[in-house]
């Protein structure tokens, strides 16, 4: 009796630690209908980790979900995009091959909704402004590749 209690708690316990692991895959596998992911070879929408190389993206349910990174070539981090239900949320970033960051801003459901910053290649400031769900908002700073403030425009 005790061999069975015994068998049924690990069978349980090894189909659950079975699903718990997240499904990894390549892109390839995956086929996209309505902007829903799917593995080619099914009809549930996809949950797990997508591996290209060192970039590493997820999905939740068919959707991009949480924080994917994505790398260059000579390992250098390319971007760090954060995604909820489909749509990017939370900081965005887009970093140059040498580095350097290029564009950082951040999104809320889909939108731009807060600061926006664009870089020069010497890492001084290209641009500085915020949106509001999508549309500028506030005083806008445009300045010269050595950094220099050229021009300040309000957002209506």
């Amino acid at each position: 009796m005790k061999n069975k209690i015994f068998i049924l708690a690990f069978s349980l316990l090894l189909s659950v630690s079975a699903f718990s692991n997240p499904v990894e895959v390549r892109k390839k596998d995956l086929r996209v209908i309505e902007k829903i992911y799917y593995l080619k070879d099914s009809e549930v929408p996809f949950t797990g980790k997508v591996s290209e190389g060192r970039d590493r993206l997820y999905y939740l349910n068919g959707k991009q979900d949480g924080k994917w990174i994505s790398f260059y070539k000579n390992g250098n981090i390319k971007s760090i995009v954060n995604w909820k239900d489909g749509k990017l949320n939370g900081k965005y970033i887009i970093y140059e091959n040498n580095g350097r960051k290029s564009t950082e801003t951040i999104y809320k459901d889909g939108k731009e909704n807060g600061y926006y910053y664009l870089y020069n290649s010497n890492g001084t400031y290209r641009t500085k402004g915020a949106y509001s769900m999508g549309k500028p908002v506030g005083e806008w700073e445009y300045y010269d590749k050595d950094g220099k403030l050229t021009n300040k425009v309000i957002a209506e």
